[in-house]
C-alpha cells in the first residue's frame, strides 16, 4: 500500500520521494543488522535469532496497526474482489506479468 501511495505523488516530486522511501528502508535494514550483530557478539546465537524473529513480528504488527488507523483522502477500497477473467479483460499486460511469477 505504501508504494501505491507513493505512485500518486506529483510527477516532479516522485523521484525524490521514492529515493527517500528507499533510503529509509535501507537505513532501517542496516540498523537492524547492526543491532543484531551487536546482540550476537554479546549473547548466544539462539538469543540473537529469537530477538530477530521477535523484532520482525513486532514491526509487522506495528505496520499493520498503522495501516489500520490510517485515513487517506481519495483512497478507495474495492467493494469486491476482482476475478482473473475480469483482470484479463481490463489489462492483458497485467495478466502476462502475473504469469511470469508462476
Amino acid at each position: 500500500m505504501d508504494q501505491t501511495l507513493l505512485a500518486e505523488v506529483e510527477a516532479d516530486k516522485r523521484t525524490s520521494t521514492f529515493s527517500h522511501y528507499n533510503l529509509a528502508g535501507y537505513a532501517g535494514s542496516a540498523l537492524g543488522g547492526l543491532i543484531l550483530s551487536l546482540v550476537s557478539m554479546i549473547a548466544s546465537k539462539s538469543v540473537g535469532d529469537t530477538l530477530l524473529i521477535a523484532c520482525y513480528a513486532a514491526v509487522g504488527v506495528l505496520v499493520s496497526l498503522i495501516y489500520t488507523i490510517m485515513r487517506i483522502p481519495g483512497l478507495v477500497v474495492p467493494s469486491r474482489q476482482m476475478y482473473v477473467h475480469e483482470v484479463a479483460k481490463s489489462n492483458p499486460t497485467l495478466l502476462g506479468l502475473a504469469a511470469l511469477r508462476c
